[in-house]
């Protein structure tokens, strides 16, 4: 079991950027924490209003961005220019090579999480494609986000999921394939730990798991 808090992240204040780093990336680095699995980079960021992220290149990477609340403008090299809002799912395939800038034009904050996960195969043709998630914080929901039939491809067996678990629901898995957590609101817990807002919990093969929300929860689930 491999229990990420919140508050153990590598964490930077560049001012107009605050984030929060999972896993080693840019100038944050920890030998303890690389990945898990495929799963290579997930930061939370604060981005201030009428800042933003220039224009800048990837190459073979599945990039996938959650909008928790804000407004990011999208523009690329593939000549995409979209508007991201609160509850917007975006997926880049970074492929041979993409060039893209994320933008804040508002002048209030925006909270997000990007996503980076490993591909399943290099050289592919860079793409775009972005989904609107709605929330409903007293509704159960799992909404499928990638793989067979779902509304992203990444190409590389990850599935990935959106949770909505209300108070007082509960999840059991049994894990025949290792699994990522990713809190996003709320609070769930079992008979051995509690998860809280950004936490991050990794299961292995064979790692089984029941828990219950306390409150009501969101959660990016991965099978990894």
């Amino acid at each position: 079991m491999y229990l990420r808090r919140a508050g153990e992240r590598g964490h930077y204040d560049h001012g107009w950027l605050k984030s929060w780093h999972s896993f080693s990336f840019a100038d944050y680095h920890d030998p303890e924490h690389m990945h898990f699995h495929k799963l290579r980079v997930i930061n939370e960021d604060i981005v201030q209003g009428e800042t933003g992220f220039g224009t800048h290149p990837h190459r073979d990477m599945e990039i996938v961005t959650y909008i928790i609340d804000g407004e990011l403008e999208h523009k690329d090299s593939l000549g995409n220019s979209y508007k991201l809002r609160k509850g917007d799912l975006q997926h880049m395939r970074a492929g041979t090579g993409i060039r893209h800038s994320e933008m804040n034009v508002q002048k209030e904050p925006v909270h997000l999480f990007q996503i980076w996960i490993m591909p399943g195969q290099m050289g592919l043709a860079p793409s775009y494609k972005q989904i609107n998630l709605p929330y409903d914080g007293t509704t159960r929901s799992e909404t499928q986000l990638t793989g067979e039939g779902a509304p992203f491809d990444l190409n590389n067996g990850v599935n990935m999921f959106r949770i909505v678990l209300p108070k007082g629901e509960t999840l059991k898995w049994s894990n025949e394939r290792p699994r990522y957590i990713q809190m996003v609101k709320g609070q769930v817990q079992n008979t051995s730990f509690t998860l809280s807002k950004s936490d991050g919990l990794g299961l292995e093969v064979g790692e089984n798991l029941e828990m219950t929300s306390t409150e009501n929860a969101e959660f990016i689930l991965f099978e990894l």
